[in-house]
């Protein structure tokens, strides 16, 4: 039986998630920032991440040990998301909005 050795190289664009947070940290008041950041923390540690493939051209080349991989047949591209990320911003908000009240 033959097996063939597959690399794999995932490129992810996270600016939507780092501007997100920077807004979400923006509004919060000091006091609320590190639960926030805890719970960031907890989220990504809970694994909430998923990767949802696109079908859209790559534009630069996926690189890895041997140069580019011209030779690896159909290249995957993938969109990064976080589940529940909305959720936890809004969370955070309305927090934030109560301690206004």
């Amino acid at each position: 039986m033959d097996t063939q050795e597959l690399k794999v190289q995932v490129l992810a664009d996270l600016s939507d998630f780092e501007q997100k947070i920077s807004r979400v940290l923006k509004r919060l008041p000091l006091e609320l920032r590190d639960e926030f950041l805890s719970s960031l923390q907890r989220f990504l540690f809970d694994s909430r991440l998923c990767l949802i493939r696109i079908d859209e051209p790559l534009d630069e080349g996926v690189t890895g040990e041997g140069g580019i991989a011209s030779g690896a047949g159909e290249k995957l591209v993938f969109r990064v998301s976080f589940t529940g990320l909305d959720d936890l911003c809004a969370s955070a908000l309305r927090a934030t909005d109560g301690e206004g009240a």
